[in-house]
């Protein structure tokens, strides 16, 4: 095969891929709709087979989490959903989906620093500030020091004179052995 017939073989395979994907959409909700949840939920589990990154697919798997009560399950999913559509430059979406994982799980900062994130793309600054805010409180109370050197100076990288951040970052370098870079986030002694 020469490339022209390659690439001709990969744009088929490729529409039937689509094809599949739009069919089992269809199905999963016409299942949904009738009631039948284990029958629609097998049918996001082939679409996920076909594309592991299916936003929708996804979706949907994390509303049948809560619907059994799998209350951690669907916050990982959600959370999943969220990474994608922001990676997407969807990000009303994302921020929609990472809230719903950290109403559901609020225990995990992963999912807060992604929220912070997104929240910061969507140019929703405040907002974005308190989540960081929040994800570096939970990080010092469980002394990760690393994780509250990468959230800490993300919140410096938004708001750079914010003094818990400072603080913060100056106590994990501290904690973590590195007076030199702890003196230095730490900032010129004060008279």
């Amino acid at each position: 095969l020469d490339l022209a017939e390659t690439l001709a073989l990969l744009n088929a395979r490729l529409g039937h891929r689509e094809q599949a994907l739009a069919r089992l959409k269809g199905i999963a909700a016409e299942h949904r709709r009738a009631g039948r949840l284990a029958e629609a939920e097998r049918a996001c589990r082939q679409m996920l087979r076909l594309d592991p990154l299916n936003a929708g697919a996804l979706g949907e798997m994390a509303a049948f989490a809560k619907e059994r009560g799998e209350r951690r399950e669907a916050a990982a999913l959600l959370a999943r959903v969220g990474q994608l559509l922001a990676a997407a430059a969807d990000l009303e979406a994302a921020v929609t989906n990472l809230e719903e994982a950290c109403r559901l799980d609020p225990a995990r900062p992963e999912y807060v620093r992604a929220l912070a994130d997104a929240l910061g793309r969507a140019l929703r600054a405040g907002q974005s500030l308190d989540a960081f805010e929040g994800v570096l409180a939970m990080l010092r109370a469980r002394e990760d020091h690393v994780a509250t050197v990468d959230v800490a100076l993300r919140l410096l990288a938004v708001a750079p004179d914010h003094p818990t951040a400072a603080a913060a970052l100056a106590e994990a370098w501290r904690r973590l052995g590195d007076r030199v870079a702890a003196a230095l986030a730490a900032g010129p002694p004060r008279s």
